[in-house]
């Protein structure tokens, strides 16, 4: 959410994660300047947070109303769909091409580009084409042989 709302314009939020915010900037400039008298070293750090650590997201109540909040902002202010994984052009482009807000809706969606590969698997044909010539490979002869001509320029040149 940090990433898009920066991207965006948008002003801090409280979306974003704790270590993120102007208060967490300042705290850290606040012990950037203690360190410098601290009597011992380590000893402004103690006034650091630990980001890390996030107890009130162990409540799986509190967890979940914050994931709707953040896949909520995501949608309405980035057009963005966790589950799609992708960025929409408009609400409406949104509206006719995600199946929906869940994960259940994503898992049953009817689009083809939603499907999962067990629902899109092609039966295999019985007769086989003769494969042509790779691209990727045809490529690199193309690199390989005009390396080796400017080697032989090289050397002549020596």
């Amino acid at each position: 959410v940090e990433h898009c709302d920066r991207n965006a314009g948008l002003p801090e939020s409280c979306l974003w994660p704790p270590e993120s915010t102007q208060a967490a900037r300042d705290l850290e400039a606040e012990v950037a300047k203690a360190r410098l008298t601290e009597p011992w070293r380590g000893a402004a750090d103690e006034a650091l947070p630990n980001y890390a650590e996030r107890p009130e997201l162990n409540e799986p109540g509190i967890a979940i109303v914050r994931l709707l909040e953040l896949m909520t902002h995501l949608r309405t202010v980035h057009l963005y769909c966790i589950h799609c994984g992708c960025k929409y052009d408009s609400a409406e482009d949104m509206e006719r091409n995600c199946p929906g807000v869940t994960e259940e809706e994503h898992d049953e969606a009817k689009s083809m580009g939603l499907r999962t590969s067990a629902e899109t698997v092609i039966d295999q044909c019985t007769e086989q084409e003769e494969p042509g010539e790779d691209p990727l490979e045809a490529y690199m002869a193309s690199v390989d042989a005009e390396l080796h001509k400017q080697d032989k320029r090289r050397k002549k040149t020596r």
